[in-house]
């Protein structure tokens, strides 16, 4: 849906990875971790995404943040094609 809003003539639009963990205070548990890991991975090939600080701070340290840091590398890698 992202890609078409973009296509059709709405631009910037913005997908939330993990933002509604921001009302749940606390420790994350390893499933809430996992499921936001994997929608990282995903929205690292649409062309805008934000990424909740509480999320990146939960994963800081932990082998969850490799994937991220991958993700991240794949986006910059192809960063011609997803604007293109």
């Amino acid at each position: 849906m992202v890609m078409n809003m973009n296509m059709n003539g709405v631009n910037h639009w913005v997908t939330n990875v993990c933002e509604l963990l921001q009302s749940k205070p606390g420790k994350l548990d390893e499933a809430e971790i996992e499921i936001c890991v994997r929608w990282t991975e995903v929205a690292a090939f649409l062309p805008m995404f934000h990424i909740s600080s509480e999320f990146m701070d939960a994963i800081a340290g932990t082998p969850h943040m490799s994937k991220v840091k991958f993700a991240m590398g794949q986006r910059g890698q192809y960063t011609r094609y997803i604007y293109s």
